[in-house]
């Protein structure tokens, strides 16, 4: 019990030192991370291969049937580190490093299940790279270093074949409505169509994506959860900036997530758990999303919010010594290199922070959020109440009625609503978690 009240006094503790770093020191830390990361590779791969070919662990079986052929994309992530490398240095070695990885991933297919062949989603092929995130991410990394002289025409034509086979699939099992799982397939068959327009499925994966965004786009998101409102949001930005379409972000009902978001931020400057959650998660979700704000509206209060997340993000609860936790700065990490890569495209360094004003009441309006929050003022010790009314409401209900029919749901609610549809989520004061709520599933 001590240990776990010492890791909630820590995971408070903020350092305004990490707000302001220096272009120089992500650089390095970025090389440091590759370098790692690269020495790492071949423990990482054989790992993945284990899971595919000789497992006998039950929940992974389990997990493999139930998500399907999962590509190594975590060497997309490290591909990310170098070809942002490149961009920022000019050094040719790191579009080589780029070029091995994202050339070398089509190779990993032989290790495909064979018992999947049958499965539908498999028949028009094997995909390289998961089109659930993965897919945008790999074409970023071929952009950002294709003129860099190291690629040939054949290397050029396999990128093109691994596109293609990893989104092709999504016509299988497309999703719809304003929700996370559609705007993801929505940006990875755009990120497909603009990389290569000139491939003959070029027009219908375009013509997919307009149809598939065209549910989300300046219209309410029909999920209501602290995990996924990112999820939905993350892709929905890259489809308007793969697009051309930012002036989206003038839309009210698009500035509404981001004034939620920060209406939302409890005295340890988090975003409290509701619907499927989990609290402390995603946080880099957030954390971009409102820079990217802060940066379209030129909003200093989404800024001091990002802040507090950011700051949140850097220090890692450390067991050995729980009264003061550790800097991610210290060690390699793929996710906070690739959030850091992110992060100096969505931020706006000029832009200073200021608290926000918002006082007790509804979180903006009380249709869509349907959330009521009560502090008594933006610090740290702040007396802070958050109560959830949520239901699944009647608006969109088409679109959540195809959800109730497609998809086999055993422990949440099709839109990931909460279960306690009158729920105090988050209770603090002074620093201290007086009640919060119980996890995800």
């Amino acid at each position: 019990m001590t240990k776990f009240v010492l890791f909630l006094t820590c995971i408070f503790f903020v350092s305004a030192a990490f707000a302001n770093i220096k272009n120089d020191d992500v650089i390095e830390y970025l090389k440091k991370t590759l370098d790692h990361s690269l020495s790492k590779k071949d423990d990482m791969v054989e790992k993945w291969k284990e899971k595919y070919t000789t497992s006998q662990d039950a929940d992974t079986e389990n997990v493999i049937e139930l998500l399907g052929y999962q590509p190594p994309d975590f060497l997309i992530s490290i591909a990310s580190i170098s070809s942002f490398l490149y961009e920022k240095t000019g050094e040719k070695k790191y579009a080589e490093i780029t070029r091995e990885i994202i050339i070398e991933h089509q190779g990993y297919r032989k290790y495909f299940p064979k018992r999947f062949s049958d499965r539908v989603e498999y028949k028009e092929g094997i995909p390289v790279v998961n089109w659930f995130r993965s897919l945008p991410q790999y074409v970023d990394c071929y952009l950002r270093t294709k003129d860099s002289g190291e690629y040939s025409k054949s290397d050029v034509e396999k990128i093109k074949e691994s596109v293609a086979a990893s989104v092709d699939i999504i016509f299988m099992f497309p999703e719809w409505g304003a929700m996370n799982r559609a705007m993801l397939r929505a940006e990875s068959f755009m990120a497909a169509a603009v990389t290569f327009p000139d491939h003959p499925h070029a027009k219908k994966w375009k013509k997919m994506a307009e149809i598939l965004a065209s549910d989300s786009i300046e219209k309410w998101e029909i999920e209501d959860a602290q995990i996924y409102h990112p999820v939905w949001l993350m892709p929905y930005i890259n489809y308007l900036d793969m697009t051309g379409r930012t002036g989206v972000f003038n839309s009210p009902v698009m500035r509404f997530y981001f004034d939620y978001f920060v209406s939302l931020m409890a005295p340890n400057r988090t975003i409290p758990e509701f619907g499927d959650g989990r609290w402390m998660d995603n946080l880099h979700g957030y954390y971009l999303t409102l820079e990217r704000g802060a940066k379209e509206y030129q909003s200093s209060e989404m800024k001091w919010a990002a802040e507090g997340l950011f700051e949140n993000i850097c220090n890692v609860f450390d067991p050995n010594n729980p009264e003061k936790p550790k800097s991610v700065w210290d060690e390699p990490n793929i996710g906070f290199a690739n959030l850091l890569v992110m992060r100096s495209k969505y931020s706006d360094p000029d832009l200073k922070p200021v608290e926000p004003h918002y006082g007790s009441g509804d979180m903006l309006e009380e249709i869509i959020s349907k959330k009521i929050v009560f502090r008594s003022d933006w610090s740290k010790d702040a007396t802070y109440l958050m109560l959830n009314y949520k239901d699944e409401g009647y608006y969109s209900i088409i679109q959540k009625n195809y959800l109730k029919h497609i998809l086999a749901v055993e422990e949440e609610k099709m839109h990931h609503g909460h279960s306690d549809e009158n729920s105090i989520c988050l209770l603090m004061k002074n620093g201290s978690v007086l009640l919060s709520d119980g996890n995800y599933r």
